[in-house]
């Protein structure tokens, strides 16, 4: 993915990642097979597309990478324990890829959406 990018446009600006998926089951009843397939897309899936394409923003002198996470990853949900876990992961890969990369012109921040009666509920660093 990366390499037919570079191909087509010469450099990578900006990473969005977006992807995720979701489902529900109270921990009890959560298959070990869907545990996977949501900490891997939501998770790893960030990871991966992070890590392929950082090294090419570094080189540049710069970048952006937007991840999107969710409230859940802060406040959790009932029966998406796996789903608030990998949101969860993204929002403390964010941070901490941020702390890692900031000095090198890369900035790196979450957005996490989602409907909550009070307004944002989150921790500010």
């Amino acid at each position: 993915m990366v390499e037919e990018v570079l191909n087509a446009f010469g450099h990578i600006d900006i990473l969005v990642n977006n992807a995720g998926i979701f489902t529900q089951a109270l921990v009890e009843h959560l298959s070990v097979a869907d545990w996977d397939r949501v900490l891997g897309v939501n998770l790893r899936g960030t990871f991966l597309c992070t890590h392929f394409v950082l090294p090419h923003m570094l080189a540049q002198g710069g970048g952006r990478i937007i991840n999107i996470a969710s409230q859940l990853g802060y406040i959790g949900g009932q029966e998406v324990a796996h789903y608030s876990a990998s949101k969860g992961g993204v929002i403390a890969f964010t941070k901490a890829l941020a702390r890692e990369v900031a000095t090198r012109n890369v900035l790196v921040n979450a957005i996490a959406p989602g409907p909550y009666p009070h307004g944002f509920v989150g921790i500010r660093d």
